[in-house]
């Protein structure tokens, strides 16, 4: 593997009279790819990870859902079972006219996040004194939890809030079923941007 970044702190002091301020901001971003890899040797060069950045996700492409049965009973076939109006439609990327494994690839604007940075403020006047710490992240993606606010393990637990906003009333997320895998594939899908601060 190669790795590269850089990193940097910058911290600012001053003081007005009987109030001292204090900001610190640090930063730092990070690259890398793979170079040598012991994997197969696969027909498809999009499945080898040697040459990719490692910071990017392995995944299907969801074209979104499907809106009626009709679409569904007439799309390409996908590997978990039989789909319906409110299911997720994958790419058949390698276009072998079946939607599985081999579908599984990189897209190289979906990646974890890449810049990380924090920041601190500390505030005094004549002995009282205020602290605020901040972190975060940008340039980047994270995958949704979809084991945790959709997908449910045993009887004795809730579906998440968030399932209220599922198909039919949203396009947020696919419709609930216990009788097919389809919508819980690592895809594009689930993927939602990381940045945050807080």
């Amino acid at each position: 593997d190669s790795r590269w970044g850089v990193d940097g702190y910058v911290n600012l002091r001053k003081s007005f009279g009987d109030l001292n301020f204090n900001l610190g901001v640090n930063a730092m971003y990070l690259r890398g790819k793979y170079i040598e890899v012991d994997e197969p040797l696969y027909d498809d060069e999009y499945r080898m990870l040697a040459g990719k950045d490692n910071d990017l996700f392995w995944l299907y492409e969801a074209e979104g859902l499907f809106t009626s049965d009709a679409d569904a009973s007439s799309a390409t076939p996908q590997s978990w079972g039989a789909v319906q109006e409110g299911d997720i439609q994958y790419v058949d990327y390698n276009t072998d006219g079946v939607v599985d494994e081999k579908d599984i690839h990189t897209l190289d604007e979906y990646h974890a996040p890449r810049l990380f940075f924090g920041l601190n403020l500390s505030l005094e006047y004549k002995g009282l004194g205020l602290n605020i710490w901040g972190q975060g992240v940008a340039d980047g993606y994270m995958m949704a939890s979809n084991s945790s606010y959709f997908w449910i393990n045993g009887t004795n637990q809730n579906y998440s809030e968030l399932m209220l906003d599922r198909y039919p009333q949203t396009m947020d997320y696919p419709r609930l079923t216990t009788s097919s895998n389809n919508n819980y594939q690592r895809s594009t899908f689930w993927l939602k941007k990381a940045g945050y601060l807080r």
